[in-house]
């Protein structure tokens, strides 16, 4: 199937080839955001609404090229995470203004504790801190957090050797929990 979801995406003859790509592995990404959004207090935002709302963005653009199918969920997760974070970032202008609010590294990855607008934008700039320090360590927080894959699906997916992939995560954790510590 993998082979298949590679074949359609990079069908450019294919007009329909997304759409059959998103019904093939619709409960993935269903998956995907459900672990998103784990916690969430009083989410007006479903599983469902984020999956149809990154397919939206998806078909918006006109050139679609993926490696493979792991390149396709990155970018869809990738596309989720952004709609989430400009819905709390939306949320929180309409609810309250002002500052962001401190979150420890464990509120602050998908699966912990509720989160609320703050906490989740408060997230949001400390990946993109983590981004320019070091992209690789990024993608391992989103595999690891965002996607939910384990140490051993990382290693894999990444090519590195799972202690390797433990001690960077060990890094990850440490970083972003000192980094989400700070004043704003």
């Amino acid at each position: 199937m993998s082979g298949e979801i590679t074949r359609l995406l990079n069908d450019s003859e294919n007009p329909d080839a997304l759409n059959q790509v998103i019904d093939m592995v619709y409960q993935d990404l269903r998956r995907i955001a459900a672990n998103y959004l784990k916690g969430t207090p009083n989410r007006t935002l479903q599983p469902t609404d984020l999956v149809h709302e990154a397919y939206g963005e998806l078909a918006k653009k006109s050139v679609l090229q993926f490696n493979d199918r792991a390149h396709f969920f990155g970018c869809a997760s990738l596309i989720m995470r952004h709609l989430l974070y400009k819905y709390a970032r939306d949320m929180k202008r309409l609810k309250r203004g002002g500052d962001q609010a401190k979150v420890s590294l464990d509120e602050g990855l998908v699966g912990g504790k509720p989160m609320d607008a703050d906490a989740l934008l408060s997230l949001q700039c400390a990946m993109e801190k983590l981004h320019q320090l070091d992209p690789e360590k990024h993608r391992l927080v989103e595999l690891r957090s965002f996607l939910g894959l384990s140490m051993k699906e990382i290693a894999t997916v990444t090519d590195k050797a799972l202690r390797t992939v433990e001690r960077d995560w060990q890094f990850c954790r440490v970083w972003l929990s000192r980094e989400l510590q700070r004043p704003l």
